[in-house]
């Protein structure tokens, strides 16, 4: 909403113009802007026309930068190039092949799925130091901040493919937001959320697939539910009566709802639908404006589905649905097996679901829409250990296992092979626990059990994560003591000897965390100290910041001289006595948010 503070205009999506610019700087400098500059003298740069683009997408950059062109080896038809503060660019050199190699293959993928070429003549990563957002979509010249591409602290894999989705998330914008742009605010998410989704289905071609969906589910789904579970949350479609509001429409609703959705309604028509409605809406729509019934209309026509009924309830209604499970055996087979739904803020909504149910460990798809569903086809199979009803992650709700499914995944947690199964089963009982229907003290029991024979990265950073908020905001005083030291006795260990520096790093950053007896805030004055390392992990500048984080909010600070002076309970100016001052040390509260500190 901020261009019309730079020049005259109709600050507004639906209103797209051809720009051109001319820029006055150093001659030693260097401008980047939506199209490739052209140099007609001695410090003045000129831009030729662009393609129709919304005010917001419109875009320069000018400064001492160094330009980082892609690798000799990559070969493409679209220019790219990155470009970087002087300061930064050793670093920078190193990180460019990875960030390069993403960005081409992403074009090349994301040219085929759309049928549509890359849309505008080149496209410039610029790295910007303390960029407000992680990156910018600017049409052909994307700004990223600086941090979010050259690691401050010792990056593990998950921060690698967190990079990874962040450039590819800004590519796909180039497509959905930059060349169809979404006719108002209120249909934000109709780029924002694309881009996410998009993100993950192109590295999901780059990638392992199975690795990348658990990934889309570790990050992207819980801070959804988180948001989805509360009275303040909003639908998909937000009205928005005018331009100052645009802002307060981002959020966790537009980047991991609507991503989320999308990954729903992929599994409901199949990727073949999936895939030709969006070539359509491209095509119908490019460089042009475009609201979500017009991209529900291109997905029913590719389909040959009428998914007007499911869109108004997914994209209109607040909430989630919250899925319970009852089931029964005779003579070792399923003698009845039904589904109930609730809506999450008790409204009486309910949506229309598409999941697979996991009996055991045998999949079987089922679809409902009413507050009570009976499963006919459950009944009549092998009595299973336990029944879960979101296995492959194709739904989106809150699922919660019953009693008995609960107890047997607890159990048998170490033999789920698949680490997206199991990550859906870690997150079932998580959400088992907010909704206190399992004590938190068995989560945390199970999870120091379970850590030290974890072999998944992402599954390892999610359970440490809530085990520490289970420690620090759900048990009982008399249970916090006795679990925090076993807790942090096996990070301290795991952060010395896990075969892998991933998981190293991830302990680690967990310890620094979530330190609080003195064994272990010891053991952070150690490494702060160069008195101890990590085998294979140098601490840099935002890990030591950390520490130094982490030890000043926990440990008790000696006393200055004026509070000794004070004790001795005699004001110097008077004489008189008085009451003593003492400083308090930091207590840390017990939230589940950031540390907090009072002194």
């Amino acid at each position: 909403m901020d261009a019309s503070l730079a020049f005259p205009c109709f600050d507004q999506p639906d209103l797209k113009a051809r720009f051109t610019l001319e820029v006055t700087a150093p001659a030693a400098w260097t401008v980047i802007a939506n199209t490739r500059e052209q140099s007609v003298a001695p410090g003045v740069f000129r831009f030729p026309e662009t393609r129709p683009l919304s005010t917001y997408q419109f875009a320069f950059a000018a400064g001492p930068f160094e330009q980082l062109p892609a690798p000799e080896s990559e070969t493409a038809s679209v220019p790219t190039r990155l470009f970087v503060r002087k300061s930064v660019l050793a670093r920078a050199k190193e990180e460019w092949p990875e960030v390069a190699r993403y960005t081409r293959q992403g074009i090349a993928y994301l040219s085929g799925f759309f049928q549509q070429p890359y849309p505008f003549p080149k496209y410039d990563q610029v790295l910007i130091p303390g960029f407000p957002y992680g990156g910018m979509e600017h049409a052909g010249a994307t700004f990223l901040r600086e941090d979010s591409v050259l690691f401050r602290a010792a990056p593990n894999a998950t921060d690698h493919q967190r990079r990874s989705v962040l450039v590819l998330h800004e590519l796909s914008h180039q497509w959905f937001g930059d060349m169809v742009t979404m006719r108002w605010f209120d249909d934000l998410w109709l780029k924002e959320g694309f881009a996410q989704y998009m993100a993950f289905h192109a590295l999901a071609e780059l990638e392992p697939p199975a690795e990348v969906w658990k990934r889309f589910y570790e990050s992207i789904k819980p801070i959804a539910y988180n948001i989805d579970g509360t009275p303040g949350t909003s639908p998909i479609y937000q009205k928005l009566n005018n331009l100052a509001d645009a802002k307060s429409a981002y959020g966790p609703i537009v980047y991991q709802k609507a991503p989320s959705l999308l990954r729903v309604l992929n599994y409901k028509i199949g990727e073949t639908g999936f895939r030709d409605g969006v070539r359509l809406f491209l095509k119908d729509h490019a460089y042009a404006n475009a609201t979500w019934q017009d991209l529900i209309q291109a997905f029913s026509t590719s389909s040959k589905q009428d998914l007007r009924p499911w869109a108004d309830a997914w994209v209109t209604q607040r909430g989630m649905p919250v899925v319970t499970v009852q089931w029964a055996c005779a003579a070792g087979k399923i003698s009845d097996l039904q589904l109930f739904q609730q809506d999450s803020l008790k409204l009486g909504s309910l949506w229309p679901v598409s999941t697979e149910l996991d009996l055991g460990g045998t999949p079987l798809p089922v679809s409902f829409s009413g507050a009570q569903t009976k499963v006919a086809q459950a009944v009549g199979k092998p009595c299973p250990d336990y029944v879960f009803a979101n296995s492959g992650d194709h739904a989106y709700g809150r699922f919660l296992p019953d009693p008995k499914s609960a107890a047997a995944m607890r159990k048998g947690m170490d033999t789920v092979k698949d680490p997206l199964e199991r990550a859906l089963h870690w997150g079932a009982l998580w959400d088992s626990v907010r909704e206190a229907e399992l004590a938190p003290s068995a989560y945390v029991d199970l999870a120091i059990a379970s850590l030290p024979k974890e072999t998944d990265l992402d599954i390892t950073q999610s359970v440490l994560g809530r085990t520490g908020t289970a420690i620090r905001s759900y048990l009982s005083d008399s249970q916090r003591d006795a679990a925090a030291a076993k807790f942090e006795k096996v990070l301290m260990e795991r952060m010395r000897s896990a075969e892998s520096r991933d998981f190293r790093i991830a302990y680690f950053r967990a310890l620094s965390g979530a330190a609080s007896t003195g064994e272990s805030l010891a053991e952070l004055r150690k490494l702060l100290a160069g008195g101890s390392t990590i085998p294979g992990v140098p601490l840099q500048q935002r890990d030591r910041w950390s520490l130094v984080s982490t030890r000043s909010g926990r440990e008790q600070p000696t006393r200055p001289r004026w509070s000794r002076r004070k004790a001795r309970g005699t004001s110097r100016r008077t004489g008189s006595a008085r009451p003593t001052r003492r400083w308090r040390g930091s207590r840390r509260r017990r939230t589940s948010g950031n540390t907090s500190t009072n002194s």
